[in-house]
């Protein structure tokens, strides 16, 4: 509960710099291309975006595979 009140959701736009200022198209925890309006995490350390599930998991701990 703690980081998800600490990392932001932000919405996916294909080339929107606000949101990423890398051109990701995938998360690269679990390797799922985004989608246009998805709500996603964003870091603010280093500005890289992610499943809120995924990054959510990954801090926990917890292992994540792509099914």
């Amino acid at each position: 509960e703690e980081y998800q009140k600490a990392i932001p959701i932000v919405v996916f736009r294909a080339g929107d710099k606000s949101v990423d200022e890398f051109g990701s198209t995938e998360c690269v925890i679990c390797m799922d291309v985004f989608l246009e309006k998805e709500p996603l995490r964003k870091l603010s350390t280093c500005r890289h975006i992610f499943h809120p599930n995924c990054i959510i998991s990954w801090f926990a701990g917890e292992q994540q595979r792509n099914s």
